[in-house]
């Protein structure tokens, strides 16, 4: 048989390119799983930034945020549960900036009974609500005290105009009797 490779030994030249092809080939996937990993990390971290810099916006109160959810992985559901929250704090600022406003008319459900905030918005509509009741109450009490007490001091105003007018007719008939009397 002839042999075509160099050391003689087909068996040992064999098994020598047999481990090297294996070298190559964990050289090559040990390089791609570095890649990967490399770019998953950069892209994972981008995600978690953006909802990091949310989150301060939110920690100091601007509400104006927007939170677009690209993916449908961990990050892209933790994007969105910041989302349904960022949602739910908009419609909590609504409703307060409403009572602010005076109107005790907006409608409003908290999400559920754990939702201190909005079942405290709730209380304080229906707590105004009350009081403006009472008011309403108070006023037209005052109202009816006030016609009343008018009222009164037109029947005083009569009975003094009354009285005055019999006591001129008094004072003119002991005038006219004291005439008489010195006639």
């Amino acid at each position: 048989s002839t042999n075509l490779l160099v050391g003689g030994n087909y068996e040992e030249d064999s098994f020598f390119i047999l481990v090297n092809i294996s070298l190559a080939f964990i050289i090559l996937a040990i390089a791609y799983s570095l890649i990967m990993i490399r770019y998953l990390n950069k892209h994972i971290s981008q995600k978690i930034v953006k909802i990091a810099g949310i989150a301060e916006e939110l920690a100091i109160g601007n509400i104006d945020v927007e939170l677009e959810v690209e993916s449908k992985d961990e990050v892209g559901q933790l994007a969105n549960s910041f989302s349904k929250m960022i949602d739910g704090i908009k419609e909590q600022a609504k409703v307060a900036l409403a009572i602010a406003e005076g109107n005790l008319s907006i409608e409003y459900a908290p999400k559920s009974e754990k939702n201190k905030l909005g079942n405290a918005l709730v209380k304080t509509i229906d707590g105004l609500d009350s009081i403006f009741d009472t008011f309403k109450v108070a006023a037209g009490q005052v109202n009816l005290g006030a016609n009343q007490v008018s009222s009164g001091a037109q029947q005083l105003s009569s009975g003094a105009t009354e009285q005055a007018s019999a006591i001129e007719e008094l004072a003119s008939t002991v005038e006219d009797i004291s005439k008489q009397a010195k006639d």
